[in-house]
């Protein structure tokens, strides 16, 4: 490419060149070229830098026609021409929810499609799909928009005011009743529930839907 001065050297040694103007919105990479804005020319040269990213550069007839002066290139308004300009970035693509998901509701499969952003939005996004569906909303979540792992919890499996069932193992004695849970809890969380039969309190681990078993001491069988 060509140094600006050696290219305005080589345009004005000689007749001028037809120009076109390309077109009225265009994105560029880090900077922006002469050979951007027009298509007929002989060389190139480098205008500017390009705009930070999501901003833009918008370039008037007035500035249009100077460049093509300066650089000897054929052209003149017709009346009105601009060229908006925008950085060219790398896209990624993120899960995003399809509709507006409230706090605690669980996120469906039909909840999550996969959508193309800009990576300067996705920097703390999550990547992947599995790790959205079946989770939790920690907050109300908007669709089309990226999800950070912040913005999601593990479902809750039991839920305050629930008859759950309790499972004692000791290894010896497997015991089974009902008792009602004091509080929401995912899987692996302990939880306080209530013995349906004792109507005492106690502590318990939340095993799945509906379920919760109480930690107790395993023992061994007696010899027989």
């Amino acid at each position: 490419m060509l140094r600006p001065a050696a290219l305005v050297l080589l345009f004005l040694s000689g007749t001028a060149h037809a120009a076109t103007l390309k077109a009225t919105t265009l994105a560029v990479d880090e900077k922006v070229l002469l050979s951007d804005l027009f298509e007929g020319i002989a060389g190139d040269a480098v205008l500017s830098a390009a705009p930070m990213p999501g901003r833009i550069l918008t370039m008037a007839a007035p500035q249009l026609l100077r460049i093509a002066q300066t650089y000897g290139l054929d052209w003149r308004p017709a009346g009105g021409e601009r060229v908006v300009i925008t950085r060219r970035e790398t896209e990624v693509s993120v899960p995003v929810l399809t509709r507006r998901v409230a706090a605690g509701e669980l996120i469906q499969q039909a909840d999550v499609t996969m959508k193309k952003v800009p990576a300067r939005l996705a920097t703390h996004a999550v990547t992947d799909s599995d790790l959205v569906a079946g989770r939790g909303a920690r907050r109300v979540l908007q669709p089309e928009t990226p999800l950070q792992r912040a913005d999601l919890v593990a479902p809750h499996l039991v839920r305050r005011g629930e008859t759950v069932s309790i499972t004692l193992d000791d290894g010896v004695m497997l015991l089974v009743t009902q008792g009602e849970v004091q509080m929401d809890g995912a899987a692996g969380e302990r939880v306080r529930v209530v013995n349906s039969s004792s109507k005492k309190s106690i502590d318990a681990i939340v095993t799945g839907v509906g379920q919760v078993s109480v930690d107790v001491p395993r023992q061994s069988a007696p010899a027989s």
